[in-house]
């Protein structure tokens, strides 16, 4: 899985060898939260400068995974999405760069959000079945200590995960996106703090 998720973060320097010579010589790769551009790179390294970073970072997340002294702990619905995250993203991120620098209209953030969103809620799911490891979960020093405290911890943070992402989706398709980080805010620091709660009252 590792070899074939990996070589399919090759797939966008295809779709970008495709399109390069419609490309502008600035092209857009950055947008704040109302979708507004931002950030511009050279024309090389949007198409192909960032589809190599993220092969790099799959490469190096897939050999984390793989050698993860606790691996048979990760569930293998978050094993496949760790694993396929980051091929997707980049497919995504490329259709969206290439597709502006065209001039189609697309609205950047809202996709982005939604798919965040998403994302998150379907993690919630799968979360609480998620075991002490070291690469997958919610890795505080208190759930790391005690196998208890990480499986409430995970319970908690799955129904957490799973309602605010779908808020987080619903809130970029109705174009509330200013609720976003509020939501992750309170997706974040709701487990952390509960985490530390259970340390500090082992009986609970």
């Amino acid at each position: 899985m590792s070899l074939i998720s990996s070589l399919a973060c090759l797939l966008p320097l295809v779709l970008s060898a495709l399109f390069y010579n419609k490309l502008p010589d600035k092209v857009a790769t950055h947008w704040d939260i109302n979708g507004i551009a931002n950030g511009y790179s050279g024309k090389i390294f949007a198409a192909f400068g960032l589809p190599l970073i993220l092969l790099g970072i799959q490469i190096l997340l897939c050999f984390i995974l793989d050698n993860d002294p606790k691996k048979e702990n990760h569930p293998a619905q978050i094993k496949i999405i760790s694993k396929w995250i980051l091929p997707v993203l980049s497919m995504l991120v490329q259709i969206i760069i290439i597709s502006y620098a065209l001039g189609l209209s697309v609205n950047v953030s809202k996709i982005t959000l939604a798919l965040v969103g998403l994302l998150t809620a379907v993690i919630g799911v799968y979360l609480p079945k998620c075991k002490q490891n070291y690469t997958i979960g919610i890795r505080l020093p208190w759930t790391l200590n005690s196998e208890s405290n990480w499986d409430k911890t995970h319970k908690l943070t799955g129904r957490i995960w799973t309602a605010g992402g779908i808020l987080l989706a619903a809130s970029s398709l109705l174009s509330l996106s200013s609720l976003f980080f509020t939501i992750l805010f309170i997706m974040v620091i709701v487990p952390a703090g509960y985490s530390y709660y259970l340390y500090k009252n082992p009986k609970q």
